[in-house]
């Protein structure tokens, strides 16, 4: 996937195409971050972003903010990352795309449950679930159902309860 990605910005260089240079460094920045690589994440995602300003795709400048907001969670640097997050999640609830508020949300919780405000981190992850269940995604709902049980660390018996469900 990287070689294709890597081919893509070549090519997209070359042409001055830079919704598709744009759309390949986050899609890079994605890769990295579901790795583990959170600086490198970072650092597509904001060549990204700093490409984006050619374009005028709001959609796709709203994903990026979603997924810096979520490498600088992973990075721990709650102060930055908080204003990506809800600037993304704001964006998607203003034009009802569900999946993608389905998405900002868990992000956010990830957040609450990093920051360790775990009623707000609640309060988005039941969000999201709603979503889930309204749109029958049960892949999302999975991962929901694991982020309360992370929430739910300290009582093991509904951590599990939720483990199961998930």
């Amino acid at each position: 996937a990287i070689h294709y990605y890597e081919k893509a910005i070549s090519k997209s260089k070359e042409t001055n195409f830079y919704e598709g240079l744009c759309q390949s460094y986050n899609n890079l920045g994605e890769l990295y971050e579901k790795r583990g690589e959170f600086e490198l994440a970072y650092e597509f995602y904001t060549k990204s972003l700093d490409l984006q300003t050619k374009t005028s795709d709001d959609f796709l400048k709203a994903e990026i903010y979603g997924n810096i907001g979520s490498v600088l969670t992973a990075l721990h640097k709650f102060g930055e990352a908080y204003r990506y997050l809800v600037e993304s999640l704001d964006f998607f609830k203003s034009i009802d795309v569900k999946d993608k508020i389905m998405e900002g949300s868990q992000k956010i919780a990830f957040y609450f449950l990093q920051s360790r405000n775990y009623e707000s981190a609640s309060y988005y992850l039941e969000t999201s679930l709603k979503i889930a269940e309204e749109i029958g995604d049960d892949y999302q709902a999975g991962k929901i159902y694991f982020l309360k049980a992370l929430l739910e660390r300290n009582n093991h018996e509904k951590a599990s309860e939720y483990l199961k469900i998930a």
